[in-house]
């Protein structure tokens, strides 16, 4: 009977031990950057459409509030109700603004803010959208007017835009069937 020796190991299996677990690793190091990336899309796109929120809620305040006062005449500044005279323009200027005010105990976690402008309906020109005999001159017919929203939160914000039609009681004109 021969003595043998078993074969003493030389290292060959670890090179590609060693590379499969680096190959392995740099998988899922990539694999964590994509989840860190989506996780913080997902974040930015949640806290948009909250923003979202709280300017669609400075709008309800806005119409809520102009209902209740009936067609204002505009004001240089902001007074009780934000109706300022000047031209609608496309970029929204909130240099006067008026605060959001909630109608019941709730609480935005952002700064809402909100002005209207009077729409011009053709007074310049002896039009109106209700053309009755001496409805321009009795202030009757329908008011328009544009209301701008903006929700903010540190650096981010987002804005809203909406038209709001009222007759001269203060009621929501609708379009007739």
């Amino acid at each position: 009977m021969t003595n043998r020796q078993a074969p003493r190991p030389d290292g060959f299996t670890l090179l590609p031990a060693l590379a499969l677990l680096l190959v392995l690793s740099a998988l899922a190091s990539a694999g964590m950057r994509s989840v860190a990336l989506e996780t913080r899309l997902t974040g930015h796109l949640a806290e948009r459409q909250r923003l979202l929120a709280a300017a669609a809620a400075g709008i309800s305040d806005a119409e809520r509030r102009i209902r209740q006062a009936g067609p204002l005449e505009p004001r240089q500044n902001c007074g009780d109700i934000c109706l300022l005279a000047r031209q609608p323009g496309y970029p929204a200027d909130f240099s006067e603004r008026q605060a959001y005010l909630a109608e019941d105990a709730a609480t935005l976690d952002y700064d809402v803010y909100w002005y209207a402008l009077a729409i011009p309906g053709g007074e310049r020109e002896a039009e109106t959208a209700t053309p009755e005999y001496g409805s321009l001159l009795q202030g009757e017919g329908i008011f328009h007017y544009e209301i701008n929203s903006r929700a903010e939160n540190g650096e981010r914000h987002a804005g809203l835009r909406s038209t709001l039609a009222l007759d001269a009681r203060g009621r929501i004109e609708h379009a007739a069937p």
